[in-house]
This record gives C-alpha cells, structure tokens and sequence, in this order.
C-alpha cells in the first residue's frame, strides 16, 4: 500500500510539472523592444492579476534602462477589443483589464491603462499587451521566452 501511495504521488507530481501553465498562471513574458531592448513581464494571477515589469539588461542591446512597473487587473468576459486589431482580439481567449504603474516610488511615476490579451497564438503572438493610454494606443507581442520574442515579429500594432 505504502508503494502504491508513492508511486501515485510521484505521478501526481510528474503530470503538475510537465502540464502546461494556463495562461499567465505564474508566467513570464518577454518582448523584443524594436531590437533596441528585452523587456519582462512576470504576472500571477488570482482574483487580482498581479505583474511586475522590468528590463533586463542584454550586452549586445543599446536600451536598458532601468525601469520598473507594477500591473494590476482583473479578468474580464465581456472586455473591448479595438477594432483595428481584430486579428489579435478574434484569437483572444483571456483579457485582463487593469492599469499598470511605471516609476514606482520615484518623482514622475505614472500609471498607463492597459489590457493583458492573451491569445490561442494561432498566427499571432501568445500574448499582446494593449496600451489604452491616455500617452499613446498600441498593442504589442509577448512571448514565452527571449529567444521566441527574438525570433518572432516584434511591431506593435497601432491604430489605422
């Protein structure tokens, strides 16, 4: 019995690790800024999705500022999707609704409204986050690793 117990538990544990996350589930998202920089978005969610954001510095690389921001949102089942990104918003399958806060603690911090897409990545990025604003509208993929984010399109998509 004691074995039995063992191997179930060692199988238990072998499905957790080789399932894949659900979307954003404790994930890590990484952008190609324009080949000029690597930017990380980490999120866990829960009933508040929470994220942080950062840079990380890459030798080969010109922009690596030091900037940091905190996101907060909520899953939404009825959220807006522009218009003039219809082939991200018709693959979407989760859209979380929240504002993020760049600088923290710093003079001239900032909070940018944003929505996290994530999508069934049939022909588009797996995630886009969505700049609402009020500096400027735009929506831009996100990949699992740096070296899909360095393999894959990195254009924002911007109002027509």
């Amino acid at each position: 019995m004691r074995r039995s117990m063992v191997l179930v538990a060692v199988a238990i544990v072998l499905v957790a690790v080789s399932a894949p996350a659900a979307a954003g589930s404790g994930s890590t998202w990484h952008r190609n800024n324009y080949g000029s920089g690597h930017e990380r978005f980490h999120c866990a969610d829960g009933n508040v999705w929470q994220c942080t954001y950062d840079n990380v510095r890459e030798p080969d690389m010109t922009w690596n500022p030091k900037s940091m921001g905190l996101f907060n949102g909520t899953a939404q089942d009825a959220a807006w999707c522009p218009g003039w990104a219809r082939a991200v918003c018709d693959h979407a399958t989760t859209i979380v609704v929240g504002a993020t806060t760049y600088g923290l603690n710093e003079p001239g911090a900032f909070t940018w409204w944003e929505e996290v897409i994530f999508t069934d990545g049939d022909g588009v990025a797996p995630m886009y986050r969505y700049y609402i604003g009020p500096q400027f509208e735009a929506m831009c993929p996100w990949y699992a690793t740096w070296s899909d984010a360095l393999a894959n399109d990195f254009e924002c998509i911007w109002p027509s």
